[in-house]
């Protein structure tokens, strides 16, 4: 497995969130804490409808799963 930079790793998120079936304008995996960057981040965050969130759990595993 290829090592990823916490930046790396949101990239790939929306990537394949994006090419999600069910991804509706306006949903993002975001760094948390909000603005962070690299080695800041203690983890993400996602913008959009709560409801939606079985669609972000959804990429995350597929993602992580790698």
């Amino acid at each position: 497995m290829t090592k990823r930079t916490e930046d790396q790793w949101i990239a790939e998120l929306n990537s394949q969130l994006r090419k999600d079936m069910d991804y509706q304008e306006g949903m993002a995996f975001v760094p948390y804490p909000e603005g962070a960057k690299g080695g800041d981040m203690s983890g993400y965050s996602t913008t959009g409808p709560f409801d939606l969130m079985g669609i972000y759990a959804r990429v995350a595993h597929k993602v992580f799963s790698r």
